[in-house]
């Protein structure tokens, strides 16, 4: 209920304060126009983009590796440490407040004194080292402290990419590649939940943090050579 009545708020504040960002003009102009039928070919022409393509695979792979970490995490909380389903709500209330503490506050301060490239890069390094770190935590408090590190990159990771892209694309394209980039987003929470309910029932608990891990260490390079070097 609680959900719902910010879900409420929320549309009434929409309704109210946010501006269209296109002309009467331009809307009719985009109407008119044909729009493109989504399918396997078009969606490989997106991803050839030089711009676009690199974006939306870090997207889907980061997008991965914290889907096993926000699946896996009840299971890992009531197997290696024995939290119930109470004390597990509270440590994710905990990690959803620093992540939205980080896309109200921290991404807006970080963006103006560091390009996004480099924001990019460094928020996939520390993702990949606090997965890491998650997967062997043998300790409440340990937790805690790896949580802040975890859930920083991923408000920044969020924020960035997303400005990233419609920085990438023409006005009347943004809201084609947003609607893309959410379902790439969507396909991740698809796969996470069975390859980490295999990974944990079948190597261990720790087995869904270092994969995430191994998973961010390849977009750390991509994230290199095809973000930080071709913007250079």
């Amino acid at each position: 209920f609680v959900a719902a009545g910010l879900s409420g708020i929320n549309l009434i504040m929409v309704l109210i304060w946010l501006p269209e960002s296109l002309s009467q003009e331009k809307r009719k102009e985009i109407i008119s126009k044909d729009q493109p039928t989504i399918t396997p070919k078009v969606l490989l022409e997106v991803l050839r983009r030089p711009k676009v393509g690199p974006i939306l695979n870090i997207s889907f792979f980061y997008g991965l590796a914290f889907a096993l970490f926000t699946t896996m995490f009840s299971l890992f909380a009531q197997y290696e440490l024995a939290l119930d389903a109470r004390q597990t709500g509270y440590v994710l209330a905990y990690v959803g407040f620093l992540i939205a503490l980080v896309q109200g506050v921290g991404v807006g301060m970080i963006a103006k004194r560091y390009e996004e490239k480099w924001i990019i890069l460094v928020a996939t390094i520390i993702l990949c080292l606090s997965l890491a770190a998650w997967a062997v935590t043998p300790s409440i408090p340990v937790l805690l402290l790896v949580m802040i590190p975890l859930a920083l990159p991923s408000g920044v990771l969020n924020t960035i990419l997303r400005s990233s892209l419609t920085k990438s694309v023409q006005a009347d394209e943004v809201g084609g590649i947003l609607g893309l980039s959410a379902s790439f987003e969507s396909l991740t929470r698809v796969i996470a939940p069975g390859l980490g309910g295999f990974l944990l029932g079948s190597i261990g608990t720790w087995a869904p943090g270092l994969v995430g891990a191994g998973i961010m260490i390849g977009v750390v390079f991509y994230a290199w050579a095809r973000i930080v070097r071709e913007r250079s």
